[in-house]
């Protein structure tokens, strides 16, 4: 996205990045390799971002009725909110979707509203407007699921906010969150297509209200571990230490 402006960047920046005194910080493996390959050689310090949030995740509470689906963010092509609306088009069980986000792409909204006028009567989709910060996770926490086919993200904070409010997540796997998505977090999707999410979603809406809840249950048991795991040292604080032992 917005390659062009970053290659501009780049070219200024290039001679100043090279420096051996630059040290680099990487949110997962992959971000570093990607570092890498731009400028070799470089010196990173690989930890994930620093996330302000609780160390106990929000208890959650039976939903019944239909299942309540989310989605919370930027309404732009990188989080592929079309996506979502295209897979819902061809499920087969009655929902209720949420968009909750500023609307930064109006000609990508436009064309998600172009979609959702295919919907079928079984599916409500509503869109809410925009959220300050505090009102993110209890709002997360009125949902069954966060739907997020995002096409990639560095670290993808709402991911953390959606998990502290036991809120599993249906996410793409271009994001550092896989592995707690897949320990009981959510589901991850390897090919973001209208027919592997629609699938997804209609397994998740063929649930019990029950079922639903064990499911939240269990993100916010994965959500505990990542933030256990997590604890330590700011980032800044490592990266003093790295750059001068001493």
């Amino acid at each position: 996205m917005k390659n062009r402006k970053k290659r501009l960047f780049l070219r200024v920046w290039q001679p100043f990045l090279r420096r051996p005194d630059v040290l680099w910080h990487a949110t997962s493996p992959h971000e570093a390799q990607l570092i890498r390959k731009v400028f070799p050689g470089s010196r990173i310090e690989t930890r994930r971002n620093e996330a302000s949030l609780p160390p106990e995740a929000i208890t959650p509470s039976q939903i019944d009725g239909p299942p309540r689906l989310v989605f919370i963010g930027r309404i732009s092509p990188i989080k592929n909110l079309s996506a979502v609306i295209e897979a819902l088009s061809h499920t087969t069980r009655e929902m209720v979707f949420d968009i909750y986000g500023p609307l930064e792409d109006t000609a990508y909204w436009v064309e998600c509203q172009q979609l959702a006028r295919r919907l079928p009567a079984s599916v409500t989709l509503s869109y809410r407007g925009e959220l300050a910060p505090h009102e993110v996770r209890p709002t997360f926490a009125r949902y069954d699921a966060f739907v997020f086919p995002t096409r990639g993200e560095n670290f993808g904070h709402v991911i953390a906010e959606s998990l502290s409010a036991s809120c599993p997540v249906i996410c793409s796997d271009q994001t550092p969150w896989t592995p707690v998505l897949q320990a009981g977090g959510g589901a991850v999707l390897a090919d973001v297509t209208p027919a592997t999410l629609s699938h997804q979603i209609d397994r998740l809406a063929g649930l019990s209200p029950a079922e639903r809840l064990e499911a939240r249950r269990a993100a916010g048991r994965a959500y505990h571990s990542w933030r256990a795991e997590s604890a330590g040292p700011n980032i800044l604080d490592r990266i003093r230490l790295a750059a001068d032992p001493n």
